[in-house]
């Protein structure tokens, strides 16, 4: 299940940008209000979104406009290299 979350160039793009931004939010938090903490907020919000990326990613099938059920993208990639 983690190769196919750290496959899919997508979800490693969120967590790399993910991780980024919330590292500099929070430092820019600890120097400029250390009284009030906020960067946490933003850290739990958009951690909900990455974890649903990640939902996606390992469980979600593709499903075609017409509601019918596709073909994993495994399946076909390993068919085609056969």
């Amino acid at each position: 299940m983690m190769e196919r979350l750290f496959s899919d160039r997508g979800f490693v793009i969120h967590a790399a940008v993910y991780l980024g931004v919330n590292v500099l939010l929070a430092v820019i938090d600890v120097f400029t209000s250390p009284e009030s903490l906020w960067f946490y907020w933003p850290l739990l919000g958009w951690g909900l979104g990455l974890l649903g990326h990640a939902y996606a990613v390992t469980h979600a099938a593709a499903t075609a406009v017409d509601g019918s059920v596709m073909e994993q993208e495994d399946n076909a990639d390993q068919s085609h290299r056969s």
